[in-house]
């Protein structure tokens, strides 16, 4: 069972970028089931292409790298505080 869903904002608890928020993206990633297409919210991260590294603010990372944030028990002042959610509720 997949943790995430499209339109969710997560943020990353395991692997080079622990604590980046990012935002599920609709479009599928090429790596397959268990993959999200991701966009960083916020600056850019560095990643590792054939060129060199280069700073990016889209990906795909592996669910189970992922915690969503939802705004199920009680309010998520994180929602608010990144716009997805009114600050009244």
């Amino acid at each position: 069972m997949l943790r995430c869903k499209i339109g969710d904002l997560a943020y990353i608890i395991k692997g080079t970028n622990v604590g980046r928020l990012v935002d599920i993206l609709p479009s599928p990633s090429p790596h397959g089931y268990g993959w999200w297409a991701v966009r960083v919210v916020g600056p850019a991260v560095p990643a590792s292409y054939d060129s060199g590294i280069k700073n990016t603010s889209t990906g795909s990372v592996e669910d189970y790298r992922l915690r969503p944030i939802r705004d199920n028990n009680g309010k998520d002042e994180m929602l608010a505080l990144t716009g997805r959610l009114s600050a009244g509720g």
